[in-house]
């Protein structure tokens, strides 16, 4: 129980928490790579108090009173330019109902091909025009151009808004050495992904009494084959390589394997022994598949499963029943009926193992860097 404790503080402590906690403290501590000046924003009686310090000298045209459109909005106003862009600036009583107008309008463009960053987002319109939408505080703004050079251009001129001199770390990680936190996430993965391998051996391990010595690789293969000898649920039979053995659950030699192919389903599983004689330790990794299939007026059904790695518990028990007639009489009966206990199969193997100086590990691969 204390192995596995340790595992899951380990696992969500460490190899998901910790990255997590350092990336929303980054995050966290990110500011607006833009900066509003507030005095320009000013608001009297429903208008910027001063429009020229929000959109500049060079609009088409005065700046149009836009509320009507945006109900929750103390003050909206839209601007258009004599190179095609445009600009909207709203502001609410607060945040949340600025967040509310800004959505609003951002629906209403049909936005699509959008791009998230400190800086706001970037995105294609319905019209197909290139846009620039944003919020701070209670301050919201989107700007759209005919091309993205003139929106870029448009944003940079708009006299209200400038560069944020207050930008961190995070900033700097969004426009500049996101590639390399991204390459870093990359390579955290993968030790996580060997670490967590090994672990899992560790946690699902048996070791050796330290007063037992050791015996040889092929007197413990011996031992193991052995078992058939017994009455055990299960064969062993010699792998493929050297200091491999394969065992099976006696799925094949059941009296009911017949009636479970006969009601379309069948199933395997497997333990794969690989003898180490290097450390004294037997590795295994399970093996287990199940296919059904079924065929009827309404045609054919075939499924299939299967994994591969560490099976740490698993049992089941199925009773299927059907009709029979018996002495003329119509009955019900079990049809088939199975029954498979994985610590019944892996059991006597690992006391046998152990018991013969040898340590256990269960591993997802036989490779060592991610099995262990």
């Amino acid at each position: 129980m204390l192995k596995i404790l340790v595992f899951f503080l380990w696992f969500f402590g460490v190899a998901i928490g910790l990255p997590a906690l350092v990336l929303g403290l980054i995050k966290r501590g990110a500011q607006p790579d833009f900066a509003i000046d507030r005095d320009a924003v000013a608001v009297g009686e429903g208008r910027f108090k001063d429009p020229q310090r929000v959109f500049g000298r060079d609009t088409a045209s005065a700046p149009v009173d836009a509320r009507s459109m945006f109900p929750l909005a103390i003050v909206a106003s839209a601007a258009v330019y004599p190179d095609g862009t445009r600009v909207l600036i709203a502001r609410g009583p607060d945040k949340a109902r600025s967040k509310l107008v800004m959505a609003d309008f951002f629906q209403s463009l049909g936005a699509g091909n959008t791009t998230r960053s400190h800086s706001g987002s970037r995105f294609t319109a319905r019209s197909g025009e290139v846009g620039w939408i944003a919020l701070q505080d209670d301050v919201g703004v989107a700007v759209l151009g005919p091309t993205r050079e003139a929106m870029e251009a448009r944003r940079a001129a708009l006299p209200g808004f400038r560069d944020n001199p207050k930008r961190t770390l995070g900033n700097k990680i969004d426009r500049e050495y996101l590639p390399y936190v991204l390459g870093a996430l990359l390579i955290w993965c993968l030790l996580v992904a060997a670490q967590f391998g090994r672990m899992a051996a560790w946690v699902g391990g048996e070791n050796a009494p330290g007063n037992v010595p050791p015996v040889a690789s092929d007197m413990l293969a011996g031992k193991i084959l052995a078992l058939n000898q017994q009455d055990v649920p299960f064969t062993v039979t010699p792998g493929d390589e050297p200091n491999m053995l394969v065992v099976d659950w006696r799925y094949a030699d059941a009296k009911w394997a017949d009636l479970m192919r006969a009601h379309g389903m069948e199933k395997s599983h497997r333990l794969v022994l690989r003898l180490d004689p290097g450390d004294h330790t037997a590795r295994s990794r399970d093996y287990e598949s199940e296919m059904a299939w079924s065929a009827g007026a309404g045609g054919a059904d075939l499924s299939w499963s299967g994994n591969l790695g560490i099976t740490f518990f698993k049992y089941e028990y199925e009773k299927a029943y059907g009709q029979f007639f018996e002495n003329g009489t119509l009955k019900l009966a079990p049809s088939y009926e199975y029954r498979f206990d994985l610590d019944e199969m892996k059991a006597p193997i690992i006391a046998l193992i152990v018991g013969s100086g040898w340590n256990w590990r269960p591993v997802v691969s036989f490779w060592r860097p991610f099995g262990g």
